[in-house]
């Protein structure tokens, strides 16, 4: 009697386990699928629609830390919120020109852990304006999921994208006055498989008839008889003609994005 009252409890674990590991397995099955179907929204993604149903794969409080590896060597990373990352797929479901390719390379790694899972893969990328590709690469991602009442969904990621071919193209900017001497530029331009936004503080203090310094987060700048004088990496100056603020901004835009910008072209807001 006594070895039957024994092996109750051990057979009801076995039986808990084999159906904790069907779960797991129903699990990563879905997690799959999640991650197969994201890839297909943002491949092609091109309307207000598909990004919205791009959205509902993601917590209200979603998070990212991204680097990109340019050509170069260089790399940039930033820290990413669910508005940010929103305001990055815009271009993209909005305006018909602007389109990514993005294909599912594989699915490396992962592991559910009972509500939470960590998943690992890698997806090839190609943007294009038109019929111009801008940027090609890869992105390795490392998601963190979490089972909610509507099913998994990605709670943070870090995502690194090694960039093998980038172009330059047509790069947009905001202009917002502080005052009358003091602007905010918000510079849209394309960063593999989104649009990056920076800011440039521009700042002109007039020194006499025809003459202003212009400063900059990182540099100072001199503006004289209708002459913009940017510093060149060997020495001495490039002189630029701007006969007035609006072309000397557009010209800043081009000095501090010289491998993302063709051309620039200031937006209206």
């Amino acid at each position: 009697m006594k070895k039957l009252l024994l092996s109750i409890p051990f057979c009801l674990l076995l039986i808990s386990g084999a159906a904790q590991e069907g779960s797991s397995a129903e699990d990563e099955a879905q997690i799959r699928a999640l991650i197969n179907e994201i890839v297909d929204l943002v491949d092609g993604l091109s309307s207000p629609v598909e990004a919205k149903q791009l959205y509902a794969y993601y917590t209200p409080n979603y998070t990212a830390i991204r680097t990109d590896y340019l050509i170069d060597g260089t790399f940039k990373s930033s820290s990413i919120d669910e508005e940010t990352f929103k305001m990055r797929v815009t271009p993209f479901s909005t305006d018909i020109d602007q389109r990514v390719e993005y294909k599912l390379d594989n699915i490396h790694y992962l592991k559910v852990l009972g509500k939470t899972a960590i998943a690992n893969y890698t997806a090839n990328f190609s943007t294009y304006n038109k019929s111009d590709k801008l940027v090609g690469g890869t992105q390795v991602i490392t998601a963190r999921l979490v089972k909610t009442d509507s099913g998994w969904k990605i709670q943070s990621t870090h995502v690194a994208e090694v960039r093998d071919d980038m172009q330059r193209a047509l790069c947009n900017y905001e202009v917002f006055a502080k005052d009358k001497n003091n602007y905010l530029l918000q510079v849209y331009y394309p960063a593999g498989t989104f649009f990056q936004q920076d800011h440039l503080n521009i700042k002109f203090t007039e020194t006499g008839t025809a003459a202003a310094t212009i400063t900059t987060d990182q540099n100072e700048f001199r503006w004289e008889s209708q002459k913009l004088y940017l510093p060149k990496e060997n020495g001495g100056n490039q002189i630029i003609n701007a006969g007035n603020r609006e072309t000397v901004m557009a010209e800043l835009v081009k000095y501090y994005y010289p491998n993302q910008c063709a051309t620039v072209q200031k937006a209206s807001n």
